[in-house]
C-alpha cells in the first residue's frame, strides 16, 4: 500500500509539473489591407469597318486611331483614382469569324484583324500617339499613371489584307481589362 501511495505521489507531481510548461518563444504578423477605387468600365462603341467588297478585304481595310471618332472602337472607364498606377489589356482574335455567310454554295474565310489603341483622358481625343498600347497578335498593355477620374480607351485596327473569299458579317469581341498595379 506504503508502494501504491508513493507511485500516486509521483504520478501527481509529473501532472502538476506538466501543465505549468512556459512557451519557448513568441511570434507576431500583421493584417493589412489596401481598399482601391472601383472602375466602372463601358463598352460605348464598337469598331465598325462598315460595308466592304471582297476586292476591299483582299486589299485591307484601315480605321485610324487619327480617324474619324464614329467608327473608332471605344471604352469609357469611370471612378479611376486619380494618381493611380494602371494596366490596361486589350485582347481580340486575329481574325473576325462568319456570323451569316451571304452566299450558301462559298465556304468564306476568317477576316484578319489587327489593332491599334490608344488611352486618353479627353472624350473624343484619342491620345495622338503618347499612350498607345504595345501589342502581340492583338493581345495589348499599356501602363499609364492616371491624371483623371475619367478615362478613355480607343481602339482602330486593320481588317483584310491578304486573298481570300470574303462574303457575309463577320464579328469578333474585344474585351479590356485594368487593373492596378
Amino acid at each position: 500500500m506504503k508502494t501504491l501511495k508513493t507511485l500516486l505521489s509521483a504520478l501527481a507531481l509529473v501532472a502538476l509539473t506538466a501543465t505549468s510548461a512556459m512557451a519557448q518563444g513568441q511570434a507576431s504578423i500583421t493584417a493589412s489591407a489596401n481598399v482601391i477605387t472601383d472602375v466602372t468600365l463601358t463598352a460605348v462603341n464598337n469598331l465598325d469597318f462598315g460595308t466592304m467588297t471582297d476586292g476591299d478585304a483582299d486589299s485591307g481595310v484601315d480605321i485610324l486611331l487619327s480617324g474619324a471618332e464614329s467608327s473608332l472602337g471605344k471604352f469609357f472607364m469611370d471612378d479611376v483614382a486619380s494618381g493611380q498606377a494602371i494596366i490596361l489589356t486589350l485582347s481580340a482574335p486575329t481574325a473576325l469569324s462568319v456570323s451569316s455567310p451571304t452566299f450558301s454554295n462559298t465556304t468564306p474565310s476568317d477576316l484578319p484583324l489587327s489593332l491599334t489603341a490608344t488611352y486618353s483622358e479627353v472624350d473624343g481625343t484619342p491620345g495622338g500617339g503618347t499612350n498607345d498600347f504595345s501589342f502581340t497578335g492583338n493581345d495589348g498593355e499599356l501602363a499609364v499613371t492616371t491624371g483623371a477620374t475619367d478615362a478613355y480607351v480607343y481602339v482602330g485596327g486593320t481588317v483584310g489584307g491578304s486573298a481570300g473569299n470574303y462574303q457575309g458579317q463577320y464579328s469578333g469581341d474585344i474585351t479590356l481589362s485594368v487593373y492596378y498595379d
